[in-house]
């Protein structure tokens, strides 16, 4: 238990994530080393293993990590999956999408299939809690299709917002939220 919550322990994480970021900025993924992290963290390899497995794990921790902050937190603030709160998640994606970009440089594209797939998973873990509390007497599997449905629509947006950057971000989850909300309800009614 306290070795999640020591304050040394977070600002540690935080200095290792930290150096991580800096290293992706001017380097590729492959040519990051544990060393290279260590040395920009001012830390020894040891401690590094006692936070991360590899430099695999650390990303994908890191990821999870922003990915909490500047997402999945704000669906605490939402009552129900709605226009709404669609749009806003799915612009709060874009700006963790452009963020990540920027702190990223060299990775962004390289890792974009795992970016998607833990996005993906944690946007159905938010949406299934969000439907089951409107529909607690839906069943499971139907909860389950829905939500899958509504994260992976969602995030195709995003994808397509991705390749073709012409298009405004607000104009395109405009055009596809009458859609996906229609799709959503298709399933959420069929007995």
């Amino acid at each position: 238990m306290k070795r999640k919550t020591d304050p040394r322990i977070i600002r540690t994480r935080k200095l290792i994530m930290n150096a991580f970021a800096e290293l992706s900025a001017t380097k590729s993924f492959n040519s990051i080393t544990i060393k290279n992290i260590t040395e920009r963290a001012t830390i020894n390899r040891a401690t590094f293993y006692y936070h991360f497995k590899d430099k695999y794990d650390l990303i994908e921790q890191a990821l999870e990590e922003d990915l909490m902050l500047h997402v999945i937190n704000r669906f605490t603030q939402y009552q129900a999956l709605n226009e709404a709160s669609l749009k806003d998640v799915f612009l709060s994606i874009i700006h963790f999408h452009e963020e990540l970009a920027k702190q990223c440089k060299k990775n962004f594209d390289i890792h974009y299939s795992s970016i998607e797939t833990t996005v993906k998973r944690e946007l159905s873990n938010q949406f299934y809690q969000l439907l089951q509390k409107d529909n607690p007497d839906l069943p499971a599997e139907k909860l389950k299709l829905a939500t899958v449905m509504v994260s992976w629509a969602l995030y195709g947006v995003v994808d397509e917002w991705k390749k073709s950057k012409s298009i405004h971000a607000e104009t395109l989850i405009e055009t596809a939220l009458p859609v996906l909300l229609n799709g959503l309800s298709s399933v959420m009614n069929k007995g």
